[in-house]
């Protein structure tokens, strides 16, 4: 990249957003590292994999969630650049109301399956479950009202209102544990710091595009208040598996291992998918952007060529600092009753790597409209998960799998994508 190439990207919009976004994604990540570590210190190996598991569930059934906050946004930048402030409003009001509607029908299915659910997990108590469902239906609620916040391009606040919740969640569950609740109290923790960050989310979209009745009936006539279905379901498809493959693992190592293994396991993977969560910031300033641009039939492929510059530099010194250190890491985060876990730590990063850089061109097509990395996740996620079910003598098996898996998606799916690219240009 060329002098010239650094100085225009420093004064982009993606930088910008992105320097807002990383900022508060590596804070926020930070304080979500000294939760999961001092759960890990406050609870027991078991217990500690029982508690990973249960997170990496939330992960995989929250993951349509995360379509829809992707589709909110995509739908609130085109919104946006039309000045269409009526129908965001009326948008806001019309899905939490259709969220509500759809949690009153279905919650009954959750509890419907709750014992099979108990069972996999290798738990005795139900209230953990139960708590876990709850979670699920309040992150709906949450999740559309950031879409808002990254469709308006309100980084900060967005990246505000993150770590405010992430503060809130350790405050919380370590008075719950230290009151004596256990692994039931950790998790309550969690679900009442997702209530408070939708009322502080929702409070503040609610003043961005409120409209009065006077107001809206002076552009009612234009306002488009629906969500448009094209590419919505891929975008589902490609979430789920997304979750699956870099989720599942943990639920599958509980469950077919012992719970000291799995506690180990769970330690090298709290730490380990820090790798794969940097892209985060830099993805959620480009989403919206790219929308915007394509609204405005603008190129916007320079954004992803500096992105995944960013992100591969980035990811890869991470990955770095895990394969030398990782022993005094494990070390210094859990002590030495994770000590187990510091060889699995090592290789941990550069497994996940290649779905790292796959999360960014997957953003960039989907704010493009454009899913094609949807298939290649719905191929190839239940083949990573049928290959652990088969093979997982050891538990570095597991994660051998993990990382081969990973970079045949990235390898084949940044081929169709230079493919597509040459193409075009031609």
């Amino acid at each position: 990249m060329s002098i010239e190439a650094i100085k225009i990207f420093l004064k982009s919009v993606l930088f910008k957003g992105g320097s807002v976004m990383t900022a508060a994604c590596v804070l926020g990540g930070a304080l979500g590292y000294v939760y999961q570590i001092l759960m890990g210190r406050m609870l027991s190996p078991g217990e500690y994999a029982l508690f990973t598991a249960l997170m990496g569930l939330f992960a995989f059934f929250s993951s349509p969630i995360g379509a829809l906050t992707m589709a909110v946004a995509r739908h609130v930048s085109t919104l946006q650049v039309r000045d269409q402030r009526y129908a965001m409003w009326k948008l806001l009001r019309k899905l939490n109301g259709t969220i509500m509607l759809i949690a009153i029908v279905f919650a009954p299915l959750f509890y419907f399956f709750i014992d099979v659910l108990r069972n996999y997990l290798k738990t005795q108590s139900l209230f953990p479950v139960y708590l876990f469902g709850m979670i699920l239906l309040m992150s709906a609620p949450l999740a559309v009202v950031n879409g808002f916040l990254q469709g308006l391009k309100c980084f900060l606040f967005l990246g505000g209102s993150g770590t405010f919740g992430v503060i809130s969640k350790i405050i919380l569950s370590v008075i719950f544990l230290i009151s004596g609740y256990g692994i039931s109290g950790a998790i309550f923790g969690f679900f009442l710091s997702i209530v408070i960050a939708w009322i502080f989310c929702f409070g503040f979209v609610a003043m961005q595009i409120y409209v009065s009745q006077k107001d809206s009936a002076k552009n009612s006539s234009s306002a488009n208040t629906s969500l448009s279905l094209q590419g919505f379901y891929p975008i589902l498809l490609a979430n789920i598996a997304f979750a699956a493959m870099t989720q599942l693992d943990m639920v599958m190592v509980n469950h077919l291992f012992d719970s000291q293994t799995a506690g180990y396991y769970a330690a090298a993977s709290v730490l380990g998918k820090a790798v794969l969560y940097l892209p985060g910031g830099v993805v959620s300033a480009l989403f919206p952007i790219v929308a915007e641009r394509s609204a405005k039939m603008e190129s916007s492929a320079h954004l992803l060529f500096q992105a995944v510059f960013v992100i591969l530099l980035f990811c890869t010194l991470a990955s770095l600092l895990y394969f030398f250190f990782s022993d005094w890491i494990i070390h210094i985060f859990y002590g030495p009753n994770y000590s187990g876990a510091s060889e699995l730590l090592r290789w941990y990063g550069f497994a996940v790597l290649p779905i790292a850089l796959v999360m960014v061109a997957e953003h960039y097509l989907i704010a493009k409209g454009k899913v094609f990395f949807a298939w290649l996740f719905l191929a190839f996620s239940p083949l990573q998960l049928f290959a652990i079910t088969l093979w997982h003598q050891k538990v570095w098996m597991v994660l051998a799998i993990v990382g081969a898996f990973g970079t045949l998606t990235m390898f084949v799916g940044y081929g169709l994508l230079w493919r597509e690219y040459r193409r075009a240009i031609s």
